[in-house]
């Protein structure tokens, strides 16, 4: 797909457009806790199951059925979000009470 990114700038301000490819899978996952699904092996498994280098996975969100009004009204449980970037990545660890988001 295509799409246009618009900017309005003054005279002062530069702006470094990076446009890199990137792949966001998203899978439906029956009801259970972010703690009981995430482990030390999450991104190797995902790396593994999508036939990718465990390098490409940049975030791995779960998000709560409770946070998603498409998600509630297609019954309870989460949805994974998994992002795919050929780009080099970052070594990061976060967590969020709503979402959970291990970076590579």
């Amino acid at each position: 797909t295509t799409q246009m990114a618009y900017f309005l700038i003054d005279g002062l301000t530069v702006i470094d457009l990076k446009i890199s490819p990137l792949l966001v899978l998203s899978f439906g996952l029956p009801p259970e806790t972010p703690s009981s699904f995430f482990s030390n092996n999450l991104v190797n498994n995902l790396a593994a199951l999508l036939g990718v280098s465990t390098n490409m996975i940049r975030r791995v969100s779960i998000v709560s059925a409770n946070n998603n009004t498409r998600v509630r009204r297609s019954g309870s449980g989460y949805t994974l979000i998994v992002e795919l970037r050929t780009d080099e990545a970052r070594n990061l660890t976060g967590y969020n009470a709503t979402e959970t988001e291990a970076f590579l």
